[in-house]
């Protein structure tokens, strides 16, 4: 399948454009849009409900669109008064005047780990996978599933936790394995085996091979939440909203690789699109500003892709709860037409888990676990949403705080303990500037990176989604105490900490309740559950 080639430099001056109104553009959303939308959208509707309140670029230079998505059509009376009064806000800015529209559409968040979309998908015609053959060793972005599963994800990064060697997925591509609704409790976790490729990518002459076994998840399947360190550090101005809006959307699980095979290197698939067929190995975290950066990443659907992340953090809101701010991945018009984006970009069904990479140096900015879902709106761009890897690690440390780690596992001349150019700054983010360096746009390259170190819910259907794992070396600000329980030790109940509620986790981490309707995506077939 040919890919055309993306021009990097074309990109970076389109970003420029961007970049010289950010700053007043961010400012008034942060300040006016974002903390006063819920209480416009209820003036306006008359009651509370779900929505995603998000922007992207538009066509012309230095133009914004702000895309509001509801679970229902609103009136066109209502969605005039919201267009009006968030254009207001922008309009005391003689650097944005003229540049901001706002669009509408009906949709949902949807985490899809399965081969289908939905029938309710407006991207139902997906392509054909670009990376679900069966490999002789796995790196990032390779298919993946649990026994006899009918749905396929991607692996993620490798990462070392409890003195084991393995890869971080979404916790969801586990969805339907026995009591999934009710497992939660860090201890016991579940025996499942992870498999390369996805079951329903295997030939029928020829099953799949387990690489590795489910040790640690992240709660309550589709419910678990947390304080984010990298909204903290990268969107300051989110802490002047009410505190819940600081939480962000967790979704891992950690599997002990069943050979010592692990290693960091994005796949570039199909084979041929690039010099070589892998990456060079993940020298580190991405500790600086990820804003407007471009990044890299490989899922099992989409394949090698490129992206850039947006200007600012959705907000999402699942009804009735509080809600959440999340990193997402924007399409430009330098790298793929909006009908090729919807149904091969990242983000598609299958995709879950792809680590998003950092493209000029290589380094690890997070994981990938959904995409908006609408209904009808072809031409509207899809908007994929990732976790970044401070809150992953962050999460992993304090669920199971007597394990040894994580660290990533990085390239052979790095020990994984080593944290030199990973975390240890963490705490102090904001003295790092936004990295400025200068993109080669010359293609082809042996490797893309530089070798350098419910039917109110907007969520609703907090289904499977595009499964990735992405982790970070970094584990967060005051937790480096030394943690030595090995993983295989804990399992047994050898730790002290047991069958810890993880509600009672710093009462940091919030849990959905079971009101939400689950989107199913199956090999036969796309359904509602409640």
């Amino acid at each position: 399948m040919a890919q055309q080639p993306v021009d990097l430099k074309a990109l970076r001056e389109h970003l420029n454009a961007l970049k010289s109104t950010s700053k007043a553009f961010v400012d008034i959303w942060d300040s006016k849009v974002s903390p006063n939308f819920d209480q416009d959208l209820r003036d306006s509707v008359g009651y509370d409900c779900g929505y995603v309140l998000g922007n992207r670029p538009g066509k012309g230079s230095g133009t914004r669109v702000v895309e509001v998505m509801t679970p229902k059509e609103l009136p066109g009376d209502t969605s005039n008064k919201i267009r009006s009064k968030i254009l207001l806000y922008f309009a005391e800015s003689k650097e944005l005047q003229d540049t901001i529209t706002v669009e509408f559409s009906i949709g949902h968040v949807g985490r899809a780990a399965g081969a289908l979309a939905s029938s309710q998908d407006a991207d139902n015609e997906l392509k054909k996978p670009r990376n679900c053959r069966k490999h002789s060793e796995r790196l990032l972005g390779d298919s993946v599933s649990f026994e006899e599963s009918d749905c396929a994800a991607t692996l993620g990064p490798a990462i070392r936790l409890g003195g084991c060697n393995g890869w971080i997925v979404n916790w969801h591509m586990f969805h339907g394995i026995e009591n999934w609704k009710e497992l939660d409790n860090p201890y016991p976790v579940p025996r499942y085996g992870l498999f390369h490729p996805a079951y329903i990518d295997c030939n029928e002459d020829e099953g799949p091979l387990q690489i590795g076994e489910l040790q640690a998840y992240s709660g309550r399947m589709y419910r678990t939440t947390r304080p984010s360190r990298s909204l903290s550090h990268f969107a300051p101005s989110v802490q002047g909203e009410c505190k819940p809006t600081t939480q962000v959307v967790t979704d891992w699980a950690f599997c002990k690789a069943e050979k010592n095979e692990v290693q960091n290197c994005l796949r570039y698939a199909p084979s041929g699109i690039e010099v070589d067929d892998r990456s060079d190995p993940i020298p580190g975290a991405f500790v600086q500003r990820p804003q407007l950066q471009i990044v890299q990443t490989t899922g099992r659907s989409s394949g090698f892709r490129y992206a850039v992340v947006c200007e600012t953090p959705a907000k999402v809101r699942q009804y009735p709860h509080m809600p959440t701010r999340e990193w997402c991945l924007m399409n430009l018009g330098d790298l793929m037409l909006v009908e090729d984006w919807n149904s091969e970009g990242p983000g598609v069904c299958g995709d879950s888990g792809a680590a998003v990479v950092h493209d000029e140096t290589g380094e690890l900015i997070g994981q990938i676990w959904g995409r908006n879902v609408y209904e009808g709106h072809r031409q509207t761009p899809r908007v994929t949403y990732f976790t970044h890897h401070w809150d992953i690690f962050d999460d992993i440390s304090e669920r199971y705080p007597t394990l040894e780690g994580p660290s990533l596992i990085l390239k052979p001349m790095c020990h994984p303990s080593n944290r030199a150019n990973v975390g240890d700054g963490a705490p102090n983010p904001s003295n790092v500037e936004a990295d400025e360096r200068t993109l080669n746009p010359s293609r082809p390259r042996s490797r893309a990176c530089s070798s350098t170190g419910g039917a109110d819910g907007v969520v609703e259907s907090f289904s499977q989604s595009t499964l990735a794992q992405s982790v970070t070396n970094s584990i967060g600000s005051g937790e480096g105490k030394a943690k030595k329980t090995d993983v295989g030790k804990a399992l047994e109940g050898e730790m002290g900490c047991g069958h810890r509620d993880s509600h009672s986790r710093n009462a940091a981490r919030t849990s959905a309740d079971d009101d939400t309707d689950v989107l199913v995506m199956r090999r036969s077939s796309a359904m509602v559950t409640a």
